[in-house]
C-alpha cells in the first residue's frame, strides 16, 4: 500500500516498467554468466553509454604506420659505428636479417615490436574488398506492383493528402528523426501507417471508436517491451552491418503518391552492392533469452516459422503485413528483416508480394474512407 502510495504522490498513472535500483534487491554477487563475451581488441568500440547524441565519436582500435622506409643493414652499421653511446651498444651483434619476424596486416614485423603482437589482431586483407557503393537512396520509389487494383472512384476521398513525388521525398528527408521529430508525428496522424496495417488487415469484429482510439491515438508508454526493443535496435542493426557487409542510412516517414493515404517508417535504408532496400527490425521481449529454433518450436505466438534450416516470417502475422506494407509505400525491392534476441540473430529478405499488396491496397481504401477519415475527422 505504501509503495501504491508513493506512486500516487509521483502521478504515475501505471505501474512504472523499471524500478529504480535502489528498490531492487543488490545485484552484485549475481554472476553474469556468458552475458560479456571475449572479442579481439581490434573489434572493441568503446564509448560512454548513452542514448542521446554523442559528442566525441567512439574510439575504435586504428594503427598507423609511420615507417617511412624499412631498416637496413646498413643503417645498423652506422649505429654500430658510434662508439660510447647506448644506441651502439643495443645494436651489438644485431643482425636484420637473422632477426625473427612475424607476419601482420602491416607487413613482416620484428618479433619484439609492439606491432608484432597487436597488429594480429586485425585480420588481413588478402583480396580487394568487393565495391559497395550507395544505390538509390531517395524514396518514395514506384509502385512494387505493376497492375494494382483500380481504386479511382475512391481518389477524391483522399485529394486532400496529395503530395508530387519532390514534396514526398523532402518530407522523408525531414522526418528523419522520426517520433522526436514534430512533422514525423503530425503527418502521421493523417494517415494510416504500416505498423498499423496488421491490426486492421485482421480485424474480424466492428470497427468501433473504442478500436480507433486505441489504435492511431494512443498514448505512448514505456514498458519492458518497448524499453527492451528500443534499447536493442541499434545493437541487432551493428550485428547486421557486420554480418553482411552492408551499410545503413536513416529513413523519415515514406508517402507515396500513388497511394498519399497510406505511410511507413522502416528502421532503416541498407546498401548492397548499389542495390538499395529497407530494413525492419523486430527484438523481441518475450523471446529474449532463447534461440530463434528454440521459439519457433516452444511459442505459437512467435512470428517467426522453421522450414528446413531457414525460418521465415508467418504471412498470417502482424508483420508480415507491415513489411509487405513498407515495400509497398517505398517501392523499394526488398527488405531485410531483422530477428535479435540475446543468443541469436537471423536475416530473411523479403521481397514484394503482389497478392498480398492488393488486399491491402483494397482494404486499407475502404477503411480510410469507411472509418479512418471521419475518426481523424471528429478526433
Amino acid at each position: 500500500m505504501l509503495l501504491i502510495e508513493q506512486w500516487k504522490i509521483a502521478g504515475l498513472k501505471e505501474i512504472p516498467s523499471q524500478m529504480s535500483s535502489t528498490s531492487l534487491p543488490q545485484q552484485w554477487d549475481k554472476p553474469r554468466g556468458e552475458k560479456i563475451r571475449p572479442e579481439p581488441v581490434s573489434q572493441m568500440i568503446i564509448a560512454r553509454p548513452t542514448n542521446i547524441t554523442r559528442k566525441r565519436k567512439p574510439i575504435v582500435a586504428s594503427y598507423m604506420n609511420t615507417q617511412k622506409t624499412a631498416i637496413q643493414d646498413s643503417d645498423v652499421q652506422h649505429l654500430k659505428k658510434l662508439k660510447g653511446s647506448a644506441v651502439s651498444y643495443l645494436v651489438d651483434g644485431f643482425d636484420v636479417a637473422a632477426m625473427p619476424s612475424v607476419q601482420t596486416p602491416l607487413g613482416l614485423q620484428h618479433v619484439g615490436s609492439a606491432l608484432s603482437y597487436h597488429a594480429p589482431l586485425v585480420q588481413p586483407i588478402t583480396e580487394p574488398r568487393i565495391a559497395n557503393s550507395c544505390g538509390d537512396t531517395v524514396f518514395p520509389k514506384t509502385l512494387s506492383i505493376c497492375d494494382p487494383p483500380n481504386i479511382q472512384h475512391l481518389e477524391h476521398e483522399w485529394s486532400d493528402l496529395d503530395i508530387t513525388h519532390s514534396e514526398a521525398s523532402k518530407l522523408e528527408k525531414l522526418t528523419r528523426n522520426q517520433s522526436e521529430d514534430q512533422k514525423w508525428q503530425e503527418e502521421r496522424k493523417k494517415r494510416i501507417t504500416a505498423s498499423n496495417f496488421g491490426i486492421v488487415m485482421k480485424r474480424k469484429k466492428d470497427v468501433n471508436t473504442t478500436f480507433l482510439k486505441n489504435t492511431f491515438r494512443k498514448n505512448e508508454f514505456s514498458s519492458s517491451s518497448t524499453s527492451y526493443g528500443k534499447a536493442n535496435e541499434n545493437v541487432a542493426k551493428q550485428i547486421y552491418i557486420k554480418k553482411t557487409g552492408n551499410h545503413l542510412h536513416d529513413i523519415g516517414l515514406i508517402v507515396n503518391p500513388s497511394l498519399p493515404f497510406l505511410g511507413a517508417t522502416p528502421d532503416g535504408i541498407t546498401c548492397e552492392q548499389s542495390v538499395t532496400g529497407i530494413i525492419e527490425v523486430k527484438c523481441p521481449y518475450s523471446v529474449r533469452d532463447m534461440s530463434i529454433n528454440d521459439a519457433c518450436e516452444t511459442r505459437q505466438d512467435f512470428f517467426l516459422q522453421k522450414d528446413g534450416d531457414l525460418f521465415h516470417l508467418k504471412n498470417d502475422h502482424a508483420h508480415w503485413y507491415q513489411v509487405q506494407g513498407q515495400l509497398l509505400v517505398s517501392g523499394a525491392p526488398f527488405c531485410d528483416f531483422i530477428t535479435y534476441t540475446k543468443q541469436d540473430f537471423y536475416v530473411e529478405r523479403i521481397f514484394p508480394h503482389s497478392p498480398t499488396m492488393n488486399d491491402l491496397i483494397k482494404k486499407l481504401s475502404l477503411f480510410y474512407v469507411q472509418h479512418f477519415k471521419p475518426f481523424v475527422h471528429n478526433y
